[in-house]
């Protein structure tokens, strides 16, 4: 029994060998493709050379034996395919001719120029509008025309010519594709489909004439998403770009032929062979078949899958670029040998069976698209992997390199810096090395095995990326909460670090590397010597506008009253006010009792009291109390301007801001929106305990008085 694979290739040889009888004596018909056919002129078919600077019959000769027919046909067509078998049967391209395209045989030009215009992103959605045109058809009466001069003669064999311009088809051709934006890959489909039907508005939109398409709101808002590019055998004042001006362009193309359809070129010709006309001329002594020509096309089809996927991550990944620069190589050196070796069949020198070997070796090798496919896997999981980390600390400034990093940690202000630091990156990869080698390499000196991209990598390690992902958002709680203050630094960056899976977080005091692997520290407060350990803590703080008293809206772990109440045992909110509250009657009459400069303070401090509410009360006494005990309150109570000057020199202090209160520390804002002033003054006693701070000097009085 014969096996399927013998059987096909059987097949396949006698399917090559009937094409070839085929070719030797039949004329062919071809599209034009922007070249400048004309009747009469000569073409070697085995290499697509059509040549211009000879005409077999002289002018007159041509004229009197021509014939035309009118042929006036118009259609059009709208596609979301962008393979190249799909570009070529809109173009009406023979399998032959476009392996000979593919080999760089041919020089397409005007609307044929689509051919070359490819996708650049796998995760953007592309749709053609054609337009397609057809005018008038002319050709040569071959009956009524022989070749008797020896010196045409001559011409012939001389000019290895095996066919000769028989017939043209003319018309024109233009082609509106439309790009997306580059889209998240689950909106591909979506879009596409909602760009076809819009596009098939375009050639029902006149009425009467005139320009007459209907959008919705979201109809238009999804035209200024994408582009349009044109390709086509019309001249036009300016090439559209945008939906918009497809439309109105679409509409003109009719008139834009021509009154009397002068403005067409050839658009399908019809070759007739030399051999017809004088025995000894060149001939076609084979054709590429069919089926090695579809692989040809599958195989760069598949080379553009990649390289579209590759730019998809080319802006996430410098291996990437690398990796997309070796397939494109690979894609050349394809092309090469099929310019090589395609006129070579054609000319009977050479079997196709070496440009099959090609296409079969190309399995076999580190450029199979399985294998690419799976290089890409493992560097998209990795992208998706870092991104999902980075996305966590949104905010955060990532820096591309040691000298940068190095600039952020020795800015002047900063005291700690925090980095977040990819540590596993791989610089080396071991599959490129394989591509490389590949096409540096003689076929012989190839090896004769590929190692396929494994998954035996840190970014497809679960517990690496739960690791990495907690790190993260400890990151970014820690920025959050120190973000405001200059005398902190807080950056992204990779560095290459074997002793951490994954990631970790380089801690920078005054610009020297303390640790690599920084997590928040959890001392005793009673035992701190150095502040800057409890400035961890710190968070941005507001005050509920529904409660009573100041319920702060914080993190439990670093709640201030909390950690008073810890340290102190007492509930320092409760006792606060109700101190202030028991001797405030007290504490107003000894200041109107007061009859020096003080109390000239002290009598301007009552008269702004209002009313008699708590609140007015209990500022009024804490407005006095550093006037009466001697404090400074002036460098303590100060006014935010909005310039930072205000906070220079301030270790303490809290700052009024239009109808709130903010608290600041060593020069920082460290709280802000607190409602009222004995609001903040409470909540910067329980911070002096909370983060063992000492008592502003300028009101140490007033703070000792609270205290007792």
């Amino acid at each position: 029994m014969i096996s399927t694979n013998k059987y096909m290739q059987l097949e396949e040889k006698r399917d090559t060998e009937r094409e070839r009888t085929a070719v030797m004596s039949s004329d062919q018909v071809q599209a034009a493709l922007g070249r400048p056919f004309a009747l009469g002129m000569l073409y070697d078919a085995r290499k697509e050379k059509l040549i211009t600077d000879f005409i077999l019959w002289d002018g007159d000769k041509i004229q009197s034996n021509k014939v035309r027919q009118s042929q006036k046909s118009s259609a059009y067509e709208i596609t979301a395919s962008d393979s190249i078998q799909s570009k070529s049967s809109l173009l009406d391209v023979s399998a032959s001719l476009s392996a000979s395209f593919l080999g760089g045989l041919i020089e397409v030009g005007g609307s044929a120029s689509y051919l070359k215009d490819n996708k650049k992103f796998k995760n953007q959605s592309r749709v053609t509008l054609q337009y397609k045109a057809t005018t008038e058809y002319e050709g040569l009466n071959l009956s009524q025309v022989t070749i008797t001069n020896t010196q045409i003669k001559d011409a012939i064999k001389n000019s290895r010519a095996t066919h000769v311009v028989t017939g043209i088809l003319y018309g024109a051709n233009a082609f509106f594709v439309f790009d997306s934006e580059k889209v998240d890959s689950r909106d591909v489909q979506k879009i596409d489909g909602s760009m076809q039907a819009l596009i098939k508005k375009i050639p029902n939109a006149t009425i009467d004439g005139k320009v007459d398409i209907k959008l919705s709101d979201e109809e238009r808002d999804m035209t200024n998403k994408f582009s349009c590019k044109f390709y086509g055998d019309f001249i036009l004042d300016s090439n559209p770009s945008t939906f918009e001006d497809a439309v109105k362009t679409y509409v003109q193309l009719p008139k834009l032929l021509g009154e009397t359809l002068e403005n067409t070129v050839p658009v399908k010709v019809w070759l007739s062979s030399l051999r017809n006309l004088e025995p000894l001329a060149e001939e076609l002594k084979a054709d590429i078949c069919v089926s090695l020509v579809r692989k040809a096309e599958n195989a760069l089809d598949d080379m553009r899958e990649i390289e579209m996927r590759s730019n998809d991550a080319l802006d996430e990944n410098v291996k990437v670029e690398k990796f997309l620069h070796l397939c494109e190589d690979y894609t050349e050196t394809l092309k090469r040998t099929m310019e090589k070796k395609f006129p070579a069949i054609r000319e009977g020198k050479e079997d196709e069976g070496s440009v099959h070997k090609v296409f079969e070796d190309l399995e076999n090798s580190p450029f199979c698209q399985k294998n690419l496919d799976k290089w890409l896997d493992n560097v998209e999981r990795e992208i998706n992997v870092l991104t999902s980390c980075v996305n966590i600390m949104e905010g955060v400034k990532i820096v591309s390199d040691e000298s940068e990093l190095d600039r952020e940690i020795l800015a002047p202000g900063v005291e700690d810096a925090l980095c977040f630091v990819f540590t596993s990156l791989e610089t080396e990869d071991p599959y490129l090395k394989q591509m490389e080698k590949h096409l540096s390499c003689h076929e012989t000196e190839r090896p004769s095995s590929v190692t396929p991209p494994s998954k035996d990598h840190w970014f497809f390690n679960d517990q690496i990326f739960t690791d990495m992902r907690q790190k993260a958002k400890e990151f970014n709680s820690t920025f959050k909460n120190l973000k405001s203050s200059k005398k902190y630094s807080f950056v992204i960056a990779a560095l290459p670090n074997q002793k951490h899976d994954g990631a970790t977080i380089y801690h920078y005091r005054d610009g020297r590397l303390k640790t690599e692997d920084f997590s928040k520290p959890v001392p005793n407060v009673r035992s701190v010597t150095d502040r800057r350990e409890l400035l961890w803590y710190f968070c941005n703080l507001t005050l509920d506008e529904n409660t009573a008293y100041n319920c702060i809206k914080i993190d439990n772990r670093t709640a201030v009253y909390m950690e008073f109440n810890r340290i102190v045992g007492k509930n320092l909110r409760l006792e606060f006010y109700d101190n202030i509250d028991r001797h405030s009657s007290r504490l107003i009459e000894i200041f109107c009792s007061k009859r020096d400069s003080i109390g000239q303070l002290l009598t301007q401090l009552s008269q702004q009291t209002k009313t008699n509410e708590p609140t007015d009360i209990r500022t009024l006494v804490l407005r006095g109390l550093p006037v009466l005990l001697g404090d400074n309150a002036a460098d303590f109570y100060k006014t935010y301007t909005g310039s930072e000057d205000c906070l220079q020199n301030l270790d303490l202090g809290i700052l009024f801001v239009e109808h709130s209160f903010l608290i600041v520390i060593e020069g920082e804002k460290v709280m802000d929106n607190i409602e009222d002033l004995p609001k903040a003054v409470c909540i910067l006693f329980a911070l002096t305990y909370a983060l063992h701070l000492s008592y502003p000097k300028s009101m140490k009085n007033t703070f000792q008085f609270i205290q007792q």
